[in-house]
C-alpha cells in the first residue's frame, strides 16, 4: 500500500465498484445476505487511481 493511502479494510465495497457493475453488486450481496452461498466469480473494481481491472472474487461470510 502506498505511504499515506487510506486502507479499505472495513470499507464499504462499492466505493470501488464502477456504476456499470453497480447492479451486479447488489443482486450478489443480496444473495449472501439471503443466507445463499455465492462461488467465485468475474467481475470489474476500480483502483485508487481510477483505473479499472478485471477481477476474480471469492467471497465468503465472516460470522459476527
Amino acid at each position: 500500500m502506498a505511504e499515506g493511502q487510506p486502507d479499505m479494510v472495513g470499507c464499504d465495497v462499492r466505493i470501488i465498484v464502477p456504476s456499470r457493475v453497480e447492479a451486479e453488486l447488489a443482486g450478489t450481496i443480496g444473495r449472501i445476505v439471503a443466507g445463499e452461498r455465492v462461488g467465485a466469480f468475474e467481475t470489474v473494481l476500480r483502483t485508487r487511481d481510477g483505473r479499472e481491472v478485471d477481477v476474480l472474487v471469492d467471497p465468503s461470510v465472516i460470522p459476527e
